[in-house]
């Protein structure tokens, strides 16, 4: 099984990345019900993906790429142009969501989820003041 973390647009020392979400990714499914219950995004909205001509999000982002980079950049990065951040705010408001949804039905929890939405909503909590985009990736 896989585990989710957390990536930052820049790096900011203070901030410790290293804790992996492997019970968020084992009840993805579960947690993507409650979200929908509570009109949220599912916390694999936020999963970084490369930028295609299916995904709107993603198509935006392209389309703010071309607007500040000219045909003639050079050194235009194009791994950096595929990925997909989001702003700590989106991510918490989601995290914080399921966090009351939890905080209401603690037997609903499953193990290790509310100790790593905590973990989570820490690090963007930081992400957040420091007005730095993230995305999860996956650990497998």
């Amino acid at each position: 099984m896989g585990a989710l973390f957390i990536s930052l647009e820049h790096e900011l020392t203070e901030i410790d990345l290293s804790p992996q979400a492997s019970a968020l990714a084992e009840h993805e499914e579960l947690l993507a019900e409650v979200a929908d219950e509570l009109h949220v995004p599912h916390l694999m909205h936020f999963f970084h993906r490369p930028v295609d001509d299916d995904n709107p999000a993603s198509a935006s982002q392209e389309e703010s790429h071309s607007e500040t980079h000219s045909e003639d950049d050079e050194d235009d990065d194009l791994e950096e142009a595929e990925e997909l951040w989001f702003e700590a705010a989106e991510g918490r408001n989601t995290i914080e969501s399921l966090q009351h949804h939890y905080d209401d039905h603690p037997e609903e929890a499953p193990d290790g989820v509310i100790d790593e939405l905590q973990v989570v909503d820490e690090i963007l909590a930081q992400a957040e003041e420091h007005d730095i985009r993230w995305h999860f990736d996956m650990d497998f």
